[in-house]
């Protein structure tokens, strides 16, 4: 995991919630956000979609390490795409993760 996401104390695993995008690189760019790091999102990290919440439309999310990324897992987009029916990272699962937020937005 990226070193300056994980607090040994108060966050181990360097789980962060984000708004669900449906993009990866906003996911990403959230992420960096929501970790507080202040660097430009690189391919030096992976951002791994831990879990998906559909009441919120939020994500778990953890910046990994791209081999280890790369082994056969489901996991939150995954979770995404069954319950929606949209594949993360189209336009379809774009413009499915706004209306979702929008309607939440109106609910608060």
């Amino acid at each position: 995991m990226h070193p300056g996401t994980v607090d040994p104390v108060n966050n181990p695993e360097g789980v962060f919630k984000i708004k669900a995008t449906g993009s990866y690189y906003d996911d990403k760019v959230a992420l960096y956000k929501s970790a507080g790091l202040n660097e430009s999102p690189s391919r030096k990290w992976i951002s791994h979609h831990v879990g998906y919440d559909p009441k919120t439309n939020e994500m778990l999310m953890q910046l990994v390490n791209p081999k280890y990324h790369s082994h056969p897992h489901v996991g939150g987009a995954h979770e995404f795409e069954s319950i929606t029916g949209f594949k993360y990272g189209s336009e379809g699962a774009i413009n499915e993760a706004a209306r979702r937020n929008n309607k939440l937005s109106k609910c608060t």
